[in-house]
């Protein structure tokens, strides 16, 4: 079995982790109710970025992804390959 030393605090990653949970804490974010409110403002977040995706897809979607980079090379060459 290994031995917890004194040198396991003395680490920055485990210090700067435990100030940052000290910091949570302080600010009540283990609570059930900040932690309901974090995933209310995430929904709302991924609901508006949905629907700006799906214009852009709808915009530029292509059966085949390339397609159009084809036609385009294609067009400028003066012909198909």
């Amino acid at each position: 079995m290994h031995r917890i030393t004194s040198d396991c605090l003395n680490n920055s990653f485990f210090s700067s982790a435990l100030r940052e949970w000290v910091e949570q804490v302080a600010v009540g974010a283990f609570t059930p109710e900040y932690r309901a409110k974090m995933r209310a403002e995430e929904r709302k977040r991924a609901t508006a970025c949905k629907g700006e995706e799906d214009m852009w897809k709808a915009k530029f979607f292509q059966e085949n992804w390339g397609d159009e980079c084809v036609l385009i090379e294609a067009a400028c060459s003066g012909g198909f390959r």
